[in-house]
């Protein structure tokens, strides 16, 4: 496969997430099962799938060469029973394992092209507590359902990190980022992303290097209802009809990505399968 940029693999590690109620942003992640083995999963939040009976998912296919195949896609359909939601009912995520489906597809000579997220790039609690009070954050979805259709390529959004990310926000294992959420953001991805010099929080500069991380999931925001009261509310699904449509302020509340860690449980039985194998 020809080299592409870190940017440019980022652009295909999402899905626009549908169902049958409105939409939303996935993410593909392989838990580590047992040496090179692992269970690919479909992560978004469970807001996203509640009340929902199916969903579906779209993924570019491959060249002959293992290049994406721009201009050609496939979609595939889940029930919503099938997906598991987090062992911490407050954790606002779904997972869903999708191997049974890029196998199907490679059957029919239709190889999914994606780049999948894992816990190797997981910003843990040491590395975030040395990140400093704003930190450049890129985040990448679905908003409002918009997407290059043609290609099949996810928007991306520049934002900074409006909590220090190395605090638990309000006790809880979030951050907030300062950064354009809307309806169809749900379930999308958060990385650290940062090039050039680096102004290290002792003030001394480093230079040159990428620093990359995955940081966290969006699952909702602050929105100014109705009465002027500034409330903590889910992001909407992309199309989801509502009769009052509160204010956002462009701040969002993220879910730290080390609470993935937390599907390994619900999931054990299928990475027994993988170990005995």
């Amino acid at each position: 496969m020809s080299q592409i940029s870190l940017v440019e693999k980022l652009q295909h590690v999402t899905c626009l997430v549908k169902t049958d109620i409105g939409s939303g942003t996935g993410f593909i992640y392989n838990i580590s099962a047992h040496g090179s083995h692992t269970l690919p999963m479909l992560v978004t939040n469970r807001h996203v799938i509640d009340g929902s009976t199916e969903t579906s998912f779209r993924m570019t296919t491959c060249n002959a060469d293992g290049t994406p195949n721009f201009g050609k896609h496939i979609d595939f359909k889940i029930p919503t029973t099938a997906w598991k939601t987090h062992p911490k009912t407050d954790i606002d995520l779904a997972m869903v394992p999708i191997a049974d489906q890029l196998n199907q597809a490679v059957v029919r000579d239709l190889k999914p092209f994606f780049m999948p997220l894992s816990a190797d790039l997981i910003a843990d609690d040491g590395y975030l507590k040395n990140m400093d009070a704003i930190e450049n954050i890129i985040m990448i979805g679905y908003p409002t359902g918009i997407f290059d259709e043609v290609n099949n390529l996810p928007v991306i959004r520049r934002g900074i990190t409006a909590s220090r990310i190395g605090l638990r926000y309000n006790e809880r294992p979030e951050f907030l980022i300062d950064c354009a959420c809307f309806p169809g953001s749900s379930g999308s991805p958060v990385f650290q992303y940062d090039t050039g010099p680096e102004l290290t929080r002792d003030g001394s500069m480093k230079m040159g290097g990428v620093r990359f991380k995955f940081l966290g999931i969006l699952w909702g925001g602050p929105v100014h209802n109705v009465d002027g009261e500034i409330v903590a509310k889910p992001i909407e699904t992309a199309v989801k009809p509502a009769s009052v449509t509160p204010v956002m302020m462009n701040l969002g509340f993220c879910i730290r990505a080390s609470e993935l860690a937390g599907f390994e449980a619900v999931f054990q039985s299928e990475i027994d399968v993988l170990k005995t194998g």
